[in-house]
């Protein structure tokens, strides 16, 4: 099979993600600021034409060209790597800390689900079963991957119940380049909105986006940018070319996987996908936290 070719990451793209990592792409360079109430026609131009400019140079108002007739777009499009065959299906990993002590376990279960008025969507939900407990689930579209809509509550201590209410909870709405994000913790609440760079990442679907990233051609980086909704802000992601590694699963298996490294902001990650179908995400590495497959299911 011939490997595919695909729009490498170009000036105008590494542009916006040096604006978005020194925090310049800010909500007040919008059209719509307010013109000057002085009366005067020629400031009144002259304020048209500023902000007619920066509509043409704003990245969140310029999204990324549709594609030019192959399923790829003309420009770079972060999208345009990633496959749309989605297997459903439920991951559980072993989590260890640095000295390889066992601290807990992780399930990760990706379903579709369809509704005849909105579409197709993906849902992701995260499991943590070690403190702080975590549960995350996080809707996408499936036709382009976008995410819909985020809800995480975290449990310091103890194991979460039908009973028992989240000690944080954190809730995120996407919409085009907005980006609504509603925060309790400790009985404070807070809601703050902000927005995104156009075919953005929210940090949580890395775990299944990966999975469905092109590795086999040679048009490397692959850059993107990753949302995090509590700092209220972006980082970019990039990822170098990967490595053909074998690698030992928890079950255990030997696995022919992707090697892949990756920067995230100031986070150094590494993660292991699997080389062939379903492209099962086999190991990854956080800091001092590995996180290691151990039982999968494909789920009808």
């Amino acid at each position: 099979m011939q490997s595919p070719r695909l729009v490498k990451p170009d000036g105008a793209w590494r542009e916006g993600l040096a604006r978005l990592a020194v925090g310049t792409a800010r909500a007040d360079d919008a059209v719509g600021s307010a013109a000057p109430d002085n009366g005067d026609a020629e400031e009144e131009e002259n304020e048209r034409e500023r902000k007619q400019q920066k509509t043409a140079e704003d990245p969140f108002l310029n999204p990324p060209e549709t594609n030019n007739g192959d399923g790829v777009s003309a420009v770079y499009n972060p999208y345009d790597w990633l496959r749309r065959e989605v297997t459903p299906d439920l991951s559980r990993y072993v989590v260890q800390d640095a000295a390889g002590e066992v601290i807990g376990y992780e399930a990760v279960r990706i379903e579709l689900s369809s509704d005849e008025r909105l579409g197709d969507f993906i849902r992701l939900t995260r499991r943590s079963e070690y403190p702080p407990f975590t549960e995350v689930e996080l809707w996408m579209y499936a036709d382009s991957l976008q995410p819909r809509s985020l809800v995480r509550e975290r449990w310091a201590e103890s194991a979460p119940d039908v009973s028992s209410l989240a000690e944080e909870t954190l809730e995120v709405d996407y919409l085009f380049d907005r980006v609504t994000v509603r925060h309790e913790s400790g009985g404070v609440a807070t809601t703050r909105q902000f927005r995104q760079l156009p075919n953005s990442f929210d940090q949580e679907q890395l775990v299944l986006l990966l999975r469905l990233l092109q590795c086999d051609h040679d048009d490397w980086p692959f850059e993107a940018a990753v949302t995090n909704p509590l700092r209220a802000g972006q980082v970019p992601l990039v990822i170098g070319k990967p490595e053909r590694e074998y690698l030992m699963s928890a079950q255990p298996e030997s696995c022919k996987c992707w090697r892949l490294t990756m920067q995230l902001g100031d986070r150094e990650l590494t993660w292991w996908v699997e080389r062939l179908p379903p492209y099962r995400l086999v190991k990854y590495v956080d800091g001092d936290t590995s996180y290691t497959l151990f039982q999968y299911l494909e789920q009808p």
